[in-house]
């Protein structure tokens, strides 16, 4: 049986991680540009986002985990004899990726008699994680790491995710769109609908409020699972808005029929620090095994 590692990217909750037998390798947070701390390790997702409330006149920045930190992590369940499958946020959003694979080709130099594999899941917070969830039932089912992570490539091409933003400041902050967008978007109270498309965020549209920004998304993603609504895997993610999300799923579920039968989950920094309290999304990723 492989290692299952991954990095925080995924949010899922250390309790869920623990119990799934999941090792972790965070991210690095600063608000000063000094001290970095350790996502939710030295640092809780809540205490962040109270912080990017309170502190509006100062951007965090994120920063990826060093091979290092995955050397640290692997290191031990090497020595047990364990293959290990790294699991990653997209190669477009952070350097996570390469970071593992650099960790990789030193650990396989040090454990030649060792697999280890990285997945780059081309995705980001809910869409990781329902991809490490599938990779997990691989794990549990039996399949050894090469198979898992063929299975897991081909579920991050098929995997989709649209999400929103209460506001485009921290969009805006985080350079994913100019000053002057910004200001006439919260000015017209225009709300982004994006996508991850090849592991980049891109653009879908823009429209005029919450509501018709929520409709929208339900929209597009019922177009998505058209069709395969049964070979697919489901969640809805939200940041410091889990009234709404929870509306939101019950909307999608009553308007399209499926049941999402995990619940809402919160994302964390890695996706967090460009869409701000208030953000919202839908994903789904095609299932290991079908029903």
């Amino acid at each position: 049986m492989f290692k299952i590692v991954t990095d925080d990217s995924c949010d899922f909750s250390l309790e869920v991680l623990k119990e799934a037998d999941v090792a972790l390798v965070p991210f690095y947070v600063t608000f000063d540009g000094i001290n970095y701390l350790k996502t939710r390790i030295e640092i809780s997702n809540e205490d962040y986002f109270h912080k990017l409330i309170n502190n509006k006149d100062v951007f965090p920045k994120t920063s990826q985990p060093s091979p290092r930190d995955y050397m640290d992590v692997c290191i031990p369940y090497l020595k047990e004899g364990k293959d290990i499958l790294y699991v990653t946020i997209s190669s477009k959003l952070s350097g996570s990726n390469q970071s593992a694979q650099n960790a990789a080709e030193i650990l396989r130099e040090e454990y030649p008699d060792r697999k280890i594999m990285v997945v780059d899941t081309l995705t980001a917070t809910a869409a990781h994680g329902l991809i490490l969830k599938q990779i997990i039932k691989m794990r549990d089912k039996g399949l050894d790491v090469s198979e898992a992570a063929k299975l897991a490539e081909e579920m991050a091409d098929e995997s989709r995710i649209f999400f929103t933003a209460d506001t485009l400041e921290y969009l805006h902050r985080g350079g994913r769109i100019g000053g002057a967008s910004a200001f006439l978007g919260g000015l017209l109270n225009l709300k982004p609908v994006l996508t991850l498309v090849e592991g980049m965020v891109q653009p879908v549209t823009k429209v005029r409020g919450m509501k018709k920004t929520l409709e929208t998304m339900k929209n597009l993603f019922a177009e998505g699972i058209k069709g395969r609504e049964s070979e697919l895997d489901y969640m809805v993610v939200q940041i410091m808005a889990l009234e709404e999300a929870e509306e939101f799923k019950a909307n999608v579920e009553r308007e399209t029929g499926i049941k999402i039968n995990h619940p809402v989950m919160t994302a964390g920094v890695a996706i967090g620090t460009h869409l701000g309290p208030g953000g919202l999304g839908i994903t789904y990723t095609k299932k290991f095994e079908q029903e």
